[in-house]
């Protein structure tokens, strides 16, 4: 019975040690957001994101080894904030409606993260091989889309070299609405994706005779 007790007693403690590692880093990735946000990560200082996080620069360096594993953990966070908003494809939803789904759902994650797109960039100058993961993943799951759509119908008959290539140009498509938020003529939301709707259209779909 006593045994039973103290290892009980352990495992509470390991529970609420691991709740307050994960605190500990929450509190140290929104410290880091927050600086990054008024101007960028790279010239931000270890010392000034433990002092905005009210922490010892040594409990942010036994967290995360270095800045690079913090910019890369910066970019999976909001990453996942992205793909919380996103809905599973509904039963009958043909490929084109979806994807102006996922458009939409993108388009709003960059309006409350408008910083996002320098992140990634730096992401892609600091930890290249982060930002190509990143991509391949991406890349990978419109693929995965694509062949979907060819199997209900919805787009043309294509091989696989094909469907790759037009896997990375909707990839590209996805980084032209980063920029296009960037410009101070940002034309709105609708006609963009009017646009892209069109630009996917054009390239998935047989050809009217």
């Amino acid at each position: 019975s006593r045994g039973k007790v103290r290892s009980l007693t352990v495992n509470i403690s390991k529970r609420g040690q691991y709740a307050r590692s994960e605190d500990t880093r929450a509190k140290i990735l929104g410290a880091a957001m927050r600086l990054a946000d008024q101007s960028s990560f790279q010239s931000v200082s270890v010392a000034a994101i433990a002092r905005e996080a009210g922490l010892a620069i040594g409990i942010l360096n036994s967290h995360f080894g270095s800045k690079k594993q913090l910019l890369a953990e910066m970019m999976t966070t909001r990453m996942q904030d992205f793909v919380s908003r996103l809905s599973p494809r509904v039963n009958g939803e043909d490929f084109f409606a979806y994807e102006q789904s996922l458009l939409r759902a993108y388009l709003g994650f960059l309006h409350d993260h408008p910083t996002y797109v320098r992140l990634a960039e730096e992401v892609r100058h600091l930890a290249p091989n982060v930002y190509r993961q990143g991509v391949s993943l991406h890349v990978a799951e419109i693929a995965d889309r694509i062949r979907s759509g060819i199997q209900q119908g919805d787009l043309r008959e294509m091989g696989e070299t094909e469907i790759q290539a037009q896997a990375y140009f909707l990839q590209g498509a996805y980084t032209y609405l980063d920029r296009c938020l960037e410009d101070e003529q940002y034309v709105g939301d609708e006609v963009v994706l009017t646009a892209m709707d069109n630009l996917i259209r054009g390239g998935l779909q047989p050809a009217r005779s």
